[in-house]
């Protein structure tokens, strides 16, 4: 960290990227090395999106700060940065045949920092016409990308309410791992197939991914992670001196008194090493 403050590590060398990878140091990103120590592929995690740190160190790298959006992360420009688009074309083509990739590279550079559009690949509408009882902006045409929300303080939301309250927070969950981050899951949602809505997710079948339940690997965690994010306090229960606390009123200093706090109420009956366990676990969704 030293070296760090210092200035005497870089940043932009992409051996050190690789190495703060290895050491699960980068927050939201998994790295899988071969026996030879050398990368070979890389996963996304919702911490990527849904949480933050607290600048402690230096802009960007600090103390993990679950469950508050990374409003300083530019998912567009990671996104078009990717040396292969053509995947993203041939999905937005469903809706309209003669896109490119100069134009997805267009709109991805539309959204901004802290923005994602999660329904581009659903509805392939790349704007939403604005609307304002002023009149001053009456038919403009702005990006349908949106805020990236906390994943905090959401204790009591039986609906996601972020972009039309289509589900739970589970629902949600499941869509994110399923459709946009495509994790190996199963993910059913039959309004998806109203072509005049959804027209990429009726022809392409997003809202009927299914797996063998064996190699599901995203719905048995679907529950654990609620249970995550409603242990998460909300935003107002946050302070500078504190922003780690836990629960939705911050009343508990770690993730570990939250378990204990649900084995004593619920008389679940684990052991000091299952409650470790499952708070390693949880960190690990």
């Amino acid at each position: 960290m030293q070296a760090i403050k210092h200035g005497k590590i870089d940043l932009d060398d992409p051996a050190v990227t690789r190495a703060l990878i290895q050491q699960q140091a980068v927050l939201g990103v998994v790295g899988f090395f071969d026996s030879n120590n050398m990368l070979r592929s890389i996963g996304l995690t919702c911490a990527v999106c849904h949480s933050t740190v607290d600048d402690s160190v230096a802009p960007g790298i600090g103390a993990r700060i679950d469950g508050l959006a990374n409003r300083d992360l530019n998912v567009d420009a990671i996104i078009a940065a990717a040396p292969n688009l053509q995947p993203a074309v041939n999905l937005l083509s469903l809706a309209d045949p003669g896109i490119t990739v100069v134009n997805v590279k267009a709109v991805l550079n539309s959204w901004g920092p802290g923005k994602f559009d999660a329904e581009l690949f659903l509805d392939g509408k790349a704007v939403n016409p604005q609307q304002t009882t002023n009149g001053f902006v009456t038919g403009q045409n702005v990006t349908g990308a949106t805020l990236l929300p906390n994943a905090r303080g959401l204790s009591g939301h039986n609906l996601h309410t972020w972009t039309g309250g289509w589900g739970t927070v589970t629902y949600w969950n499941a869509l994110v791992a399923v459709n946009e981050l495509h994790g190996t899951g199963t993910f059913f949602d039959e309004r998806f197939d109203n072509a005049s809505q959804f027209p990429i997710a009726a022809k392409a079948g997003l809202g009927h991914i299914s797996t063998d339940p064996d190699s599901d690997r995203v719905t048995g965690k679907l529950a654990a992670l609620h249970f995550y994010q409603l242990a998460l306090p909300s935003v107002q229960f946050m302070n500078p001196q504190n922003k780690g606390r836990f629960y939705h009123d911050g009343r508990f200093l770690t993730l570990l008194d939250v378990v204990k706090s649900y084995n004593d109420r619920f008389n679940l009956g684990l052991r000091d090493q299952e409650e470790s366990d499952l708070v390693e676990y949880l960190k690990s969704l």
